[in-house]
């Protein structure tokens, strides 16, 4: 039983090196979690009451054994009894939610290079990726490989090819000329 006083739950997720280093950077550690980010809402709805049955096929599948740290998020209590989950996580939500980390990890570095190659001026896409990696900690060829990062980040940068272009109508623009 958990004394009365207690205000928050808190619960671990596997997850890969860089990517802990990367939401401990931006989120802080324990992670607090609530409704009001998209963060916060993908764990709490992938919590659950029952506990998964045999744990032992965890280590079975090879995503889950790439999963060599934990990161903590604490949890309301309130949201816990309000919303009745519980604090069990499945294989499967695991595996999803560090698909979503990925993908906000991704996201993110591909944004604050391109911030940083305007604000900077810089000449290559190589330093834009060393600044990001020292933003949030991450030991290249430790945590991940520099060819990694950049495969990465090249890759983003196909989805997002075009972007303006394509969901933007024409003369609308992000920025409007007439305030320069």
């Amino acid at each position: 039983m958990i004394h009365p006083t207690v205000k928050y739950y808190t619960i671990n997720i596997p997850t890969k090196p860089y990517l802990k280093k990367y939401l401990v950077a931006k989120y802080g550690s324990p992670v607090e979690l609530n409704y009001n980010t998209l963060l916060g809402s993908s764990v709490l709805l992938a919590l659950s009451k029952t506990i998964p049955s045999d744990t032992s096929d965890f280590k079975k599948d090879i995503r889950y054994r790439s999963f060599s740290e934990l990161v903590w998020f604490k949890i309301p209590k309130s949201q816990v009894n309000s919303y009745r989950h519980g604090l069990n996580i499945s294989r499967t939500h695991i595996i999803a939610l560090n698909r979503y980390f990925e993908l906000e990890f991704e996201e993110y570095m591909f944004n604050f290079c391109n911030f940083e190659m305007m604000k900077r001026n810089l000449p290559t896409r190589k330093k834009a990726l060393e600044l990001f990696a020292e933003n949030i900690g991450l030991e290249i060829e430790e945590d991940i490989t520099f060819e990694c990062l950049k495969k990465t980040d090249y890759r983003t940068s196909l989805k997002f090819k075009g972007f303006p272009d394509s969901f933007v109508p024409k003369g609308i623009y992000a920025v409007q000329p007439s305030l320069f």
